[in-house]
């Protein structure tokens, strides 16, 4: 790179001599800059960085730089030209880069939009000899298969390298790289030469591509958030690997690119409308032809699915459904569905609409439905039982029980709520029994799930349905189970219930700082022994005796195991099974 400088009007000797002095060390620094730590600074900008001071630029050492010139087919950096021609003027080594927006549903779609956006960026950056060779910046949302993507990409590269006779760098992130094309190496193997953007105060960064073909990178933007002189603000900058930019300037002139014919597109033209394939039921995928078109070859075809009453009319569009398959949803049934498709070229975009699908189906049942899990043993009159649509294709709900009595096994099922659109409901539960519940929904076409696993509760025996010895009194408390609970203190005394079928047995009774001791038979056999005695007093504490591993039955026994401490029992829950 050269700068051009201007000698003063009148110079003394000892001006000139110290000029002399001056430019030789300005040679030796020229040789051994004082950034060169192997590379040289430069920076890269567009219209974001609005009016920039480049003498201020070259001034502090950056002496290359890169400026956003087009992006897409339609947009023109209002900023490139003035900073081209005053970069320039100063002496910063100017480059050109294209922000690249690929488009194309089919791989010749896919090259037509790539080779497009590389004229309309050649024709707008005018890239020069002498100026830094052109870069392609990928980076953003790229929806592009990766095999399409790499084609477009070949076909923008391609096309600029003829039209300018020197190859352009690539501007990528590793992330987007690994994500977008597979970490390929295709692009590093064809010979291009890689700008990495990889933010870090690391004295290298990580390279993609296995280290770019084992090439590593040629620029770096190495943090996105510099301060230079003469930039407003934050800016890119960027270290060249070296300091001869020979291999990454465009030489001689550039080539004269062979006229291209001029082409006179044919507008598509439907001459058979699209059709649908698949069955019209939830759950099923239709397919979309593209129908019959005449026209100007390579034609791009979009496609956008409908879903419409069962006359066909009133059709509404649905987000999601771009593709030329679509898999039916809850939602369209009862509907009929109808494709648009779209076919552009370079003349224009027609549309053509398929005929509409019978009326969608729907013969699959929504999922059965989670209910919320209800206490093993439960003291209140009634119960609170809630239940979740799993999948959201519900409309309405049934919710069953089945009842057990402490000392007989469960009834048949009953409906206790039917085609209800509510999510829970409070059911009333008596003394002495095990209530589960199970849900199922219903979806818009009444196709009923599977009933849920069961939710179930255990209501106590009341302390006035068990048998007891002398010793004990009856007595009324509006804090115990169903407002009594029998008391003793009489080492000996007994509560007993005859006939349980149980498959868990629990104690409701109360805890109080020094309360007695109770032991717990079956029949002849000890079950547990409990003490009661708690530094907090708690009513109705439902106190967890044993679980079997099948239905047990038999005479449960109470017996006071202390001498002259308190002891009040407010019941017996016996689970059944």
């Amino acid at each position: 790179m050269r700068r051009t400088v201007r000698a003063p009007r009148k110079r003394s000797v000892t001006t000139v001599i110290a000029a002399l002095v001056l430019s030789c060390v300005a040679g030796l620094v020229h040789l051994v800059p004082s950034w060169a730590a192997g590379y040289t600074r430069g920076v890269d900008v567009s219209h974001y960085q609005g009016t920039i001071d480049w003498k201020k630029v070259a001034a502090n050492g950056h002496l290359f730089a890169y400026q956003k010139a087009t992006e897409g087919t339609t947009f023109t950096d209002p900023t490139y030209a003035s900073n081209r021609k005053h970069a320039a003027a100063n002496g910063v080594l100017f480059g050109a880069y294209h922000f690249a927006r690929p488009e194309g549903s089919t791989a010749g779609a896919a090259r037509a939009d790539a080779v497009q956006e590389a004229d309309y960026f050649v024709q707008v950056a005018a890239p020069a000899a002498g100026d830094l060779v052109p870069a392609l910046d990928l980076e953003g949302s790229q929806a592009m298969p990766t095999k399409r993507l790499i084609k477009w990409v070949d076909a923008w590269l391609n096309e600029v390298r003829t039209r300018i006779g020197a190859s352009p760098v690539i501007y990528t992130s590793p992330y987007f790289w690994s994500s977008k094309f597979g970490d390929t190496t295709h692009f590093a193997d064809e010979g291009y030469k890689l700008w990495l953007a990889r933010w870090t105060s690391a004295a290298s960064p990580g390279v993609p591509a296995q280290n770019w073909g084992g090439n590593g990178w040629t620029f770096w933007q190495w943090t996105d958030c510099a301060k230079v002189p003469g930039i407003q603000g934050c800016v890119d900058e960027d270290r060249y690997r070296g300091s001869d930019f020979t291999s990454v300037t465009i030489p001689g002139a550039i080539p004269t690119p062979t006229p291209t014919p001029t082409v006179t597109y044919v507008r598509p033209t439907n001459t058979s409308p699209p059709t649908i394939s698949g069955d019209a039921t939830v759950g099923s995928t239709l397919t979309a032809t593209n129908g019959t078109w005449e026209g100007s070859e390579p034609l791009a075809y979009a496609y956008g699915w409908f879903r419409c009453d069962s006359a066909g009319a009133g059709c509404t569009g649905i987000a999601d459904g771009t593709g030329p398959t679509y898999q039916l949803t809850p939602d369209d049934f009862g509907h009929t569905m109808e494709v648009v498709v779209t076919a552009t070229n370079g003349g224009g975009s027609s549309s053509a609409t398929s005929a509409p699908t019978s009326t969608v189906s729907d013969s699959t049942p929504p999922a059965q439905p989670s209910v919320s899990s209800l206490a093993r043993v439960t003291t209140s009159s009634d119960v609170e039982l809630a239940w979740t649509d799993v999948d959201e294709g519900a409309r309405t709900f049934d919710v069953r029980e089945r009842v057990a009595d402490f000392n007989s096994g469960f009834g048949s099922f009953s409906d206790v709520v039917t085609e209800t659109s509510s999510s829970s409901s409070t059911f009333a539960v008596a003394p002495g029994h095990t209530y589960c519940f199970s849900a199922r929904a219903h979806d818009e076409a009444d196709n009923a799930s599977d009933w849920s696993s069961e939710s179930c509760t255990t209501t106590p025996v009341d302390d006035r349905n068990l048998t007891s010895s002398t010793g004990w009194l009856r007595l009324r408390s509006s804090a115990s189970y169903l407002g009594t609970y029998s008391a003793a203190k009489q080492r000996g005394a007994k509560l007993s219930l005859k006939g349980i079928r149980a498959t868990r047995l629990a104690l409701v009774a109360q805890r109080c700082s020094g309360c007695g001791r109770v032991r717990i038979y079956l029949g002849g056999k000890v079950l547990k022994d409990i003490r009661l005695d708690a530094a907090t007093k708690k009513n109705r504490a439902i106190i967890p005796i044993i679980g079997f591993d099948s239905v047990t039955r038999g005479k449960v026994t109470i017996e006071i195991r202390s001498s002259g401490r308190p002891v009040r029992i407010d019941g017996l829950a016996v689970q059944g099974g």
